[in-house]
Formats: C-alpha cells, sequence, structure tokens
C-alpha cells in the first residue's frame, strides 16, 4: 500500500512538471523600441499560455526594470588617491511638506535632472523631526526649485538656521558609480556642517566598494562650543551644538551638545576655569572636570536617536572650556566636533581600511587653571549590501577623547556614535556593536509595477496580480492600465510575469523610450536674436507634446562672452512665446553671448556673436536625416550643419578654412564633411560602433577671433 501512494504521489508530480507557462508580450510589443509620453496612460498587455497539463490557477504581475537600492551606475568607476568629497549640499529655504513635488533650496546649480538626492531634517527648533530622511530623484530644476518624481514621504522645515534655535534641512546629491575604488592614499570625506549643509557623505555603486584607505566623515557633524579666551564677562562657557542649534552660556546641556565649563571672568577670585562636558548621541557623554577649586565643568550631552538609523542623524559636539583671571593665567579650548553621517548603499564592500564617522578629540587647555573642551560624539554609519566584508573594528563611529591640561583637569568624553549593517552575508565586525542588522539592498532586476498613484517610474490603476484558470492549451490576455511617470529621455524594459503553484515565467521584456510630458517640451531661444542701438532684442518659446505653443513659467539668463550674467529673470510664455531686451555691456564683451532658458522639466540654448562682423558665424543649424531622433544600431546617419553670419547669409568655405569641425560624440569626424555650397556642410556616419544608448553629433564654426558657435543634437541608439 505505501508504494503505491508513493507512485501515485509521483504520478502527479509527474503531471504537475509537465505543465508549462509560457507569457508573450502584445503591447508594448517585444522586440522593438515603443516610444512613450510622460504623463500619459498606455495600455501594457499580455498573452499568458498553458500547455501540456491543466495550469489551474495562474496569477499575473507587470513589471518594469529597477537599479533596486544600489543605484543604477550612471556616473561610472570612482577611484579616489587622495582627500575628495564627492557629494553636493544645498540648504533648503523653504518648508516642502508631505505630499510637495517640489523643494526650495539656496543654490541648484550642481544638481542636474536625473540625480538622486537625499533630504534630510538636520535640525527641528521650532518644527519637523531631526534626523527625517528619505531618497529622492529629480525630475528637473527651474531657478533654484528642485521637481521631484514622486511626492515627499515626510515634511521638512526651515527657520533661523546657524542659530541656537535652529530648524534646518539640506538636499544631498548621491552619486550613483559602478564601481569606487579608495587606495591607500585616499579618503572620501565630508564637507564639514556650517549651520547650514555639510557633514555627510551617501553614494551607491552596483558593483564593488573597495576601502584600502578610508571613508571619513571624523568631526565633521555638529559643532564644538567656543571656549571663554581672553575678558569675557559670562558665568559659563558655550554647550556644543546639537539637533536645536547652537550652544549658549551654561553648564547644562544643549540635548546632545556638552555643557560649557565655569569660566572666572573676576581677576584675582581665587578661582579657576572649568572643562567643558563631551557631546551625546548613542548614550550620554561624560561630565567636564571641574576646576581646582571646584567649580563645575560642563555636563554631558544627552542620549538622543534610534538604534535602526530611521533617523539619520549628526553627532553633537562637546562644551567650551572656561578661562581664569579673563584669560591672564590660560584660555579655555573649544568643544570638539561630533561625527558625521555615511550612508553607503552596493552590491558588495570590502574594507580593508577604515570606516570612520567618530568624534573630534578636543584641544587640552595650557593651564589647569583654564578649562578643556569637550570632546565630539560619534556620529551615523550605515552600510548596506549583499557581501559585506568589513574586517576587525575597522569601522567605526567612536566618540572622541576630552583633552587635558593635567590629569585630571579634561574635558570630557564624547558618546559612541550609531552604527547599521544590512547585508545577506557579513564578514568581521565593527568596531561598535551595529544596533541594528537589516536585510541586504533590493539589486538590480525586475519590480512589480507599483498601485501607488504617480509612482515612480510608473504606476497601474489595475489589479496587480490578475488571475487565470488554464486548462491545458488554453490562453488568456491580460492588461493593465500603467502611467508615465518617469524622466524624460529615459529607456525601461517592460515585462510580464506569470506563475501557477508548480510554475512561473517572464516575457521577453518590450523596450518603451519615455518622451516629453504634457507642458512645456521644449524651451528653445529664438535664432532671430539681434542687436540694435546697444539692446539685444530676442525671443523665448514653449512647446507642447505636440509642437503646440504653450505658457509656461521659465528662467532666462543671459551671459556675455566674458561668462558675467548680464540678465537673470523668471517670465512665463504668454501665447507661446517671451519677447525680451537686454541692454549690451559698455565696453562690448565681444564674442559669443549665450541665452540660457529652461522649464522645470526642458532646457533650451541660444547664442549670438556681440561685435563681429556681418561675414563671421553667428549661429549654426543642425539638422539629422531632417528631424530624426532615433537610430537603429548599424544605420547611416546623415547630419547637415548650416553657420550663417548675423545678416542671415550663408558662410562658405568653412571647411577649406579650417574654421568648422563635426562630432559624433567625441570623435571628430569633420574629414568626411562635404561642404554644400551656401553655408551648408554635410556628413553620413555609420552608428555599429558606438555604444550605449545616447548620442550626440555637434558642429561648431569659428570666428576669426577664435570664438566657437556651436550647436549640438542629441540622438537614440537600439538594437
Amino acid at each position: 500500500m505505501k508504494n503505491r501512494t508513493i507512485l501515485v504521489f509521483a504520478a502527479i508530480l509527474a503531471l504537475q512538471a509537465s505543465a508549462a507557462i509560457s507569457v508573450a508580450m502584445v503591447s508594448p510589443p517585444a522586440n522593438q523600441t515603443t516610444n512613450l509620453t510622460q504623463g500619459n496612460f498606455f495600455n501594457m498587455t499580455v498573452n499568458v499560455t498553458c500547455s501540456g497539463t491543466p495550469c489551474g490557477n495562474v496569477s499575473m504581475v507587470s513589471q518594469h526594470n529597477s537599479s533596486g537600492e544600489i543605484g543604477g551606475g550612471e556616473n561610472g568607476p570612482l577611484a579616489i588617491s587622495a582627500p575628495t568629497i564627492v557629494n553636493d549640499y544645498a540648504a533648503v529655504t523653504a518648508n516642502a511638506f508631505a505630499g510637495a513635488m517640489t523643494i526650495q533650496v539656496d543654490s541648484a546649480a550642481a544638481f542636474s535632472a536625473g540625480n538622486e538626492i537625499l533630504v534630510t531634517q538636520v535640525q527641528n527648533a521650532s518644527a519637523g523631526v531631526a534626523g527625517a530622511h528619505e531618497f529622492a530623484t529629480l525630475l528637473g530644476i527651474l531657478g533654484n526649485t528642485l521637481y521631484l518624481t514622486i511626492p515627499l514621504a515626510n515634511s521638512y522645515y526651515t527657520s533661523s538656521q546657524n542659530s541656537t534655535s535652529a530648524t534646518a534641512a539640506q538636499a544631498v546629491r548621491v552619486p550613483h558609480y559602478t564601481t569606487v575604488n579608495v587606495t591607500a592614499t585616499g579618503s572620501i570625506i565630508a564637507k564639514p556642517w556650517d549651520g547650514y549643509t555639510g557633514g555627510v557623505i551617501a553614494f551607491k555603486a552596483n558593483s564593488t566598494v573597495t576601502v584600502t584607505g578610508s571613508i571619513n566623515a571624523t568631526g565633521t557633524g555638529f559643532r564644538g562650543g567656543s571656549g571663554v579666551s581672553g575678558a569675557q564677562t559670562i558665568t559659563f562657557a558655550y554647550q556644543g551644538e546639537s539637533f536645536t542649534g547652537t550652544g549658549a552660556s551654561s553648564n547644562l546641556s544643549n540635548k546632545g551638545g556638552g555643557g560649557g565649563g565655569f569660566n572666572n571672568f573676576e581677576v584675582f577670585s581665587g578661582m579657576s576655569g572649568a572643562s567643558g562636558g563631551g557631546g551625546g548621541y548613542s548614550s550620554t557623554g561624560t561630565n567636564g572636570y571641574q576646576s581646582p577649586e571646584g567649580q563645575p565643568g560642563g555636563i554631558n550631552g544627552s542620549t538622543y536617536g534610534l538604534p535602526a538609523l530611521s533617523l539619520l542623524m549628526l553627532g553633537s559636539g562637546g562644551g567650551g572650556g572656561g578661562t581664569d583671571n579673563n584669560g591672564s593665567i590660560g584660555n579655555g579650548t573649544d568643544g570638539a566636533t561630533g561625527g558625521g553621517i555615511i550612508y553607503v548603499s552596493a552590491d558588495k564592500v570590502v574594507v580593508t581600511g577604515s570606516v570612520l564617522s567618530n568624534g573630534a578629540n578636543s584641544q587640552g587647555s595650557t593651564s589647569t587653571y583654564a578649562g578643556s573642551g569637550g570632546a565630539g560624539a560619534g556620529g551615523s554609519t550605515r552600510l548596506r549590501a549583499n557581501n559585506l566584508t568589513i574586517g576587525n573594528r575597522l569601522v567605526n563611529a567612536s566618540g572622541g577623547t576630552g583633552g587635558c591640561s593635567a590629569s585630571p583637569y579634561c574635558g570630557g568624553n564624547g558618546s559612541t556614535g550609531r552604527i547599521r549593517l544590512d547585508y545577506a552575508a557579513l564578514s568581521g565586525s565593527s568596531g561598535q556593536p551595529s544596533g541594528y542588522n537589516g536585510s541586504a539592498p533590493l539589486p538590480p532586476g525586475y519590480v512589480n509595477i507599483s498601485n501607488a498613484s504617480g509612482n515612480y517610474p510608473f504606476y497601474t490603476t489595475s489589479p496587480q496580480p490578475q488571475y487565470c484558470t488554464l486548462s491545458a492549451g488554453q490562453s488568456c490576455l491580460v492588461t493593465w492600465q500603467v502611467n508615465t511617470t518617469a524622466q524624460v529621455a529615459t529607456i525601461y524594459l517592460l515585462r510580464g510575469y506569470a506563475r501557477s503553484t508548480t510554475q512561473s515565467n517572464a516575457s521577453t521584456p518590450s523596450t518603451v523610450v519615455v518622451y516629453a510630458r504634457p507642458g512645456p517640451r521644449g524651451v528653445a531661444t529664438s535664432k532671430s536674436a539681434y542687436t540694435v542701438c546697444g539692446k539685444l532684442y530676442f525671443r523665448i518659446s514653449a512647446f507642447g507634446p505636440s509642437g503646440n505653443p504653450v505658457n509656461a513659467p521659465i528662467n532666462y539668463k543671459i551671459i556675455d562672452a566674458a561668462a558675467a550674467v548680464q540678465q537673470d529673470r523668471n517670465v512665463t510664455t504668454p501665447g507661446g512665446s517671451y519677447y525680451g531686451t537686454c541692454p549690451l555691456s559698455n565696453p562690448l564683451a565681444r564674442g559669443e553671448w549665450t541665452i540660457k532658458a529652461m522649464s522645470a522639466f526642458t532646457r533650451g540654448l541660444g547664442s549670438f556673436i556681440a561685435g563681429a562682423g556681418n561675414a563671421e558665424p553667428w549661429r549654426t543649424d543642425l539638422a539629422l536625416d531632417g528631424n530624426k531622433v532615433k537610430y537603429r544600431r548599424g544605420e547611416n546617419l546623415a547630419a547637415t550643419a548650416t553657420v550663417y553670419s548675423m545678416d542671415g547669409l550663408g558662410l562658405e568655405s568653412l571647411l577649406a578654412a579650417n574654421r568648422l569641425k563635426m562630432f559624433i560624440d567625441s570623435t571628430d569626424v569633420t574629414a568626411t564633411a562635404s561642404d554644400l555650397g551656401q553655408g551648408s556642410y554635410s556628413f553620413t556616419y555609420n552608428t555599429s560602433s558606438l555604444g550605449g544608448a545616447v548620442h550626440s553629433v555637434r558642429a561648431f564654426a569659428n570666428t576669426t577671433a577664435g570664438v566657437q558657435v556651436t550647436t549640438v543634437k542629441s540622438f537614440y541608439l537600439f538594437g
């Protein structure tokens, strides 16, 4: 009976194993490229077929490719052999509430569309949650406004930065590398926190991060309190900075900031200065030592934050030391700075050097009658990798050591910081135990299209998953209504995925390219800019998705040939165009002037030659097979450049005079170009040798003064 049961069970397994599920993309079709319009819905349809034996209940989901939580490697490999800051920082200048799609910053110059940023609430004296943070992707930039691809999950507040009652938030650009190699002489460092920005190292890598040198945020966190030097009629030195602001004159703790030591400002009083307290974070610091006569030292900084680093915070500063007899015997020293924040997410991290977010040591005073500053607390370190190899005690967030004039007259020691390790495999241990061990970051692959409205890069209003019950030989069509929220000019893979209780399969993916969303598709400066009586006249146009003129908010800058900004304005384009004037500088900056115009999502560029004769190049047009922007790899590309003078006539013989150059990416193809007459020049290029998806054609003509009049066109390769 037992053998018979086994045989029946084996037969059932054999029948189940013979069932097969196949999935085919119907729309968008597989093995070809489909254009999608940003902001529009499209139908994603798959055909699921069962063969062999019945497949039963089959679930189906729509998916897109994803770089996961380790980035897409857009910034390529990074090799570091000297101290290097890899991040850019901007202070948030207006409150940004949960659900908002924009962030106002003091300067967006270092940011570009497609960048990932880390937004963090650094201080919260008046509002917000200190340490609240999230990663966001930039859809575009207009002036100093960052436009996001998805709404903010948290609220971020700002007021009275760099004060004793500070509320401050910042945005940090997070680069995406393929590999990172920090050599023995190299170190990745942070810009020190200055009350507005800094204190953060954050990057991602989709391959291996090798640290033979260091990733070092030591002493880049909250600042230490000032020690007293000379004649200052205050009772105590200054507290260390913490998450509610800089310190005041007090020996009490400033949240995590250490208290200031007693200050003797009375000459011949028989009292001395005392030392500052150490900064706190994961625990309290230690108290600053009293003066030889027993006057109080600074109180230790308090504990704050969470072990799991769900609040990402800087380490606090130590309190300053007091002086004696108005500094006639010795001056108090400053409290030391806390540790900064380190966030690294990669496929693999190998540390044989060090990863440090330590608090800084304080300096001892030169006299036992003057107090020493307290040390800074360690900061925050979070390392995320599938394979994490960190050696023994090479990853540290130690507190600093308080300086001494002579034992025991020392500043307080800083608290340790916080460390979190997320991994699938771990070798080694950190200097301070990880307060929380989480799962490894998601690797590149496919993820289900979200049902959350507005989700980046796609969301669907259809159920996920959907179901069919299939017998052998049966098929079912499944359709999802999908909206495209992805950044313009990005490329994605879409696929259907189906599974039963015993089988699963995925379709061959389809490739989609995201084109401009409704609203301003293009912003372009007029090619008929001209000068009359010392004034520039120009037009800026904005176009919708079908080429129709639209009214859009734009920012434009007019930059003269000496790189000076002559005009910087925010305007709109009623009826699709803005007409403006700009007085020309006197004396005139001769050469190429540039007009840069941009909306939140697109940019335009125009130029003209100021002070040039009519026979000089003034503007250059460039056409690719008409207005073609997409080519199959191996297809010939035909480009035609036309060079005009200021009077509108085409300039001939520039090739013969070596005053015209034409490029594919960085490859000079001028030698293959032909002079067509009347100012037009052309060349043909086979695209089979080009790698990657996005490329450019560039043509520039030189004036006799050597000024370049340039135009650039981009195109996409597929296949």
